[in-house]
């Protein structure tokens, strides 16, 4: 199934402003950017567009274990940095490194998990319910109330077990929004590029404006994104978006002067893609001797 590099570029824009939001914030001293918490729920639904143009029709029975194995290595690395700046914290690492909430400050390790851990309970449900669209719809309508109450009032990071209940309403939203994007996929007559232009509604003062972003802008942005031929830079974005994402945050907590933040933020960002790399071809090779699942589109 061929890429879409404009999907993929988006997708390097929303990841860029969650590791400009940390940097500004933990190497800068200044505000968390509020466009970096839509960014978001942009990956969650993005990523239920893809699982359903990937999967529908044909999702194998190890899908959740795919989609665990897809994750685990940038994340895992990410986990691991963080892990070594503390120590104090190490009983915690099995718990981590399996993708588990813990006691203490949930993902302490690797902050951005949160996501990666909602996430994967999307992608359970999807296997186990989201195989009919009815499926998808009803648990739209069922959770749309209680998810409307709470981005009302700015959706914000798993910092703590009080916010688990809204990171789930978050994923629980955008993911099968994304399905249901692919299942009645809409091709507009407009400049592909025009999505990314849309994507700076972000931008727009929070949160009044986030219920209405999500539900309608994001959609349109995907829909518009198909159709943007951004090339192999688009491409490229895609492929480092992840990476970035899974591995740059231990990086920004050291405490280092700004240059040398950014230069160990993309060393991790460089590792977690080759082992990002590293993982694609072992699927190949697995998937050559006979073993199920396709490379590269997990």
């Amino acid at each position: 199934m061929s890429r879409l590099a404009g999907l993929d570029a988006l997708r390097g824009i929303a990841a860029l402003i969650v590791a400009a939001s940390h940097f500004n914030a933990l190497v800068l001293g200044g505000p968390y950017i509020e466009a970096a918490s839509l960014s978001v729920d942009f990956f969650f639904m993005l990523s239920g567009f893809i699982m359903a143009r990937t999967y529908d029709g044909r999702m194998p029975r190890r899908f959740l274990v795919l989609r665990a194995v897809r994750l685990w290595p940038a994340m895992a690395l990410g986990v691991v940095a963080g892990a070594l700046l503390a120590p104090q914290l190490w009983p915690l690492l099995p718990f981590a490194l399996l993708f588990l909430p813990t006691l203490n400050g949930m993902f302490p390790f690797n902050p951005p998990a949160w996501s990666l851990f909602c996430e994967l309970i999307a992608n359970a449900v999807h296997s186990l319910l989201f195989q009919r669209t009815r499926n998808v719809v009803i648990a739209i309508v069922l959770l749309a109330p209680s998810w409307a109450i709470l981005m009302l009032d700015g959706g914000a990071p798993m910092t703590g077990w009080p916010r688990l209940p809204e990171a789930v309403l978050r994923v629980m939203i955008a993911y099968p929004i994304g399905v249901l994007l692919w299942r009645y996929n809409r091709k507009f007559n407009v400049p592909g590029w025009l999505s990314a232009a849309c994507f700076m509604v972000v931008f727009v003062p929070q949160p009044i404006m986030q219920p209405l972003i999500i539900l309608a802008v994001f959609p349109a942005i995907i829909w518009i994104g198909q159709s943007w031929d951004a090339g192999n830079l688009g491409v490229q974005a895609g492929r480092i978006s992840y990476p970035l994402y899974a591995a740059h945050y231990p990086a920004f907590t050291l405490g280092l002067p700004w240059p040398l933040a950014l230069v160990s933020a993309s060393v991790l960002t460089v590792v977690a893609l080759w082992l990002d790399g590293r993982r694609h071809v072992n699927v190949s090779t697995s998937h050559q001797a006979g073993t199920s699942g396709k490379p590269g589109t997990v």
